[in-house]
């Protein structure tokens, strides 16, 4: 439930800096980045599992 919130987080903010013109290149790079970060903070999957 609490990766449903950062998502949906995530998500209003990116629109918003995109409304805002921000560089989209960068706004969804730096979103997918924390967006995979959450998900291994979460205990989604490790970056090196074996």
């Amino acid at each position: 439930m609490f990766g449903i919130i950062i998502s949906v987080i995530v998500l209003i903010t990116m629109g918003y800096l995109i409304l805002k013109n921000y560089k989209p290149q960068v706004v969804l790079a730096a979103a997918g980045i924390f967006l995979m970060m959450c998900g291994v903070w979460l205990g989604f999957g490790g970056v090196l599992d074996p």
